[in-house]
């Protein structure tokens, strides 16, 4: 059964992300459509050290480790899946549930912390005011666990607006970006301010040339101190470095960096990024990330080839100068093969800007935990996490990391987050097939299609 992997990938900007996971697994299966048996599969081999989450026990939900954040502290992660989000915190080096963050709309919470503890759940399927609208909920730390304080919706909410499609909040808690990239619209991002311990929308930013289907704010990162944003729109279709306004290469995509200006009071485009030479249906800004001053951007590119390796998939880091912004490293997978979609849904980096993680979801190595041997080839779509330290300017690979079940399928490296200080990696593996609850559950069991589950090593 042949899968058109680019139409697949496509039904994740719309709306079901669900839907792409399955069709993942039509590819990664044979079109069979089901996990290969544990049997077959890489021996489960947790290494020491490392954490095997999975969701709570009273959870029904599916597709767990879709999305996740650390807070700014590490001692507190929060874990999306279909209809929830979960907590986790840690206390004396040891890791435990904390609580379930349930909600109406099956769709893909997204979660960010700021340093108080508070959390913004962005909650694109909310159907409160049309559907699909979107809206964002901000929890917030009490002695009996997080408790919702806040909810914002759009100031003009649209069918399939899809706000809160990503969520981001700087360090101190004081700035708040949310997107809404919608499906029929141009799409756009909007910037809240806490001031006396109030929130309030400080400005709306739609694109410098406004495109329905661009996918415009479909990620929003804004650095850990609050003056400058990255914004990705992978459907983009200029294929001009310098012309937004261009229309001869879809879907080619494009990633925009603002900076408040103190003067105005505003937040002004700064760079408008794109990849060497942009190609149609690449996607560059399917993933994002920013160090702590946004001195540093790592823009992914889902569907370019390297060598004769297509869709294997690059990441670009771009470093601000006295000129602006100019590419200052293009990363690949050191052991690139076709449709690997490296950089292609997850980047994490530090604050400090040294430590890069990048996802690799096609990567089809029967190794488990870190440092495994990626030559044994044979589990399509298992996927692998990739660890970079900078060394004398440039970032050097440093750790491959599996997951310690590895399974066909599992589409390992959806999602990756790192502490601040890089001293723990957390990868999200949704497609995982263990129907096992909480912290240390049996691995070997591959009972259940999308279950999910994350690892921290």
């Amino acid at each position: 059964m042949a899968v058109n992997l680019r139409a697949c990938a496509r039904l994740a900007h719309p709306l079901v992300m669900h839907a792409l996971l399955a069709c993942l697994a039509l590819a990664a299966c044979g079109g069979g459509g089901s996990d290969t048996p544990a049997a077959s599969d890489g021996e489960a081999n947790a290494p020491q050290g490392m954490v095997y989450l999975k969701r709570n026990a009273n959870s029904a939900d599916w597709s767990f480790g879709r999305t996740m954040a650390f807070s700014p502290d590490g001692n507190a992660l929060a874990v999306g899946q279909s209809s929830a989000v979960e907590l986790f915190t840690r206390r004396s080096g040891a890791w435990s549930w904390a609580q379930t963050l349930p909600f109406d709309w099956l769709d893909q919470p997204a979660p960010a912390f700021a340093r108080d503890g508070s959390l913004l759940v962005g909650l694109p399927g909310a159907d409160a005011t049309l559907p699909d609208a979107g809206q964002v909920q901000l929890f917030v730390p009490t002695p009996s666990g997080w408790a919702l304080a806040d909810t914002w919706r759009s100031p003009a909410p649209t069918e399939n607006g899809r706000f809160g499609g990503s969520v981001s909040v700087s360090a101190d808690g004081s700035v708040a970006v949310v997107g809404e990239p919608g499906v029929f619209t141009p799409g756009r991002f909007h910037v809240y301010r806490r001031s006396g311990g109030v929130w309030s929308l400080q400005q709306s930013v739609a694109p410098v040339a406004p495109e329905a289907g661009s996918g415009f704010a479909q990620q929003t990162k804004v650095s850990a101190d609050g003056s400058t944003i990255v914004v990705s729109a992978p459907h983009e279709r200029s294929g001009e470095p310098d012309d937004p306004g261009d229309i001869s290469q879809p879907h080619a995509g494009a990633a925009f960096v603002y900076g408040f200006d103190a003067d105005t009071g505003t937040w002004r485009l700064r760079a408008y990024l794109k990849a060497p030479s942009p190609m149609a249906d690449a996607w560059f800004g399917s993933a994002t990330a920013i160090s702590g001053n946004g001195s540093t951007v790592v823009i992914g590119e889902r569907f370019r080839g390297v060598e004769a390796w297509p869709s294997a998939g690059r990441a670009y880091v771009f470093r601000r100068g006295a000129g602006g912004y100019t590419l200052a490293q293009t990363l690949t997978s050191p052991h690139a093969q076709d449709r690997r979609h490296f950089g292609g849904h997850a980047l994490a980096l530090t604050p400090d800007g040294t430590a890069l993680a990048i996802g690799e979801i096609g990567d089809a190595s029967r190794g488990v935990g870190a440092g495994a041997d990626p030559t044994q080839q044979g589990l399509s779509w298992a996927g692998a996490t990739h660890v970079y330290r900078l060394e004398g300017g440039r970032f050097v690979h440093a750790r491959y990391l599996k997951a310690s079940n590895t399974g066909q399928g599992d589409l390992f490296g959806w999602s990756v987050a790192l502490t601040d200080d890089a001293g723990t990696v957390a990868v999200g593996a949704p497609a995982e097939g263990s129907d096992s609850t909480g912290i240390g559950g049996n691995q070997a069991d591959n009972s259940v299609l999308h279950r999910g589950a994350v690892y921290m090593y």
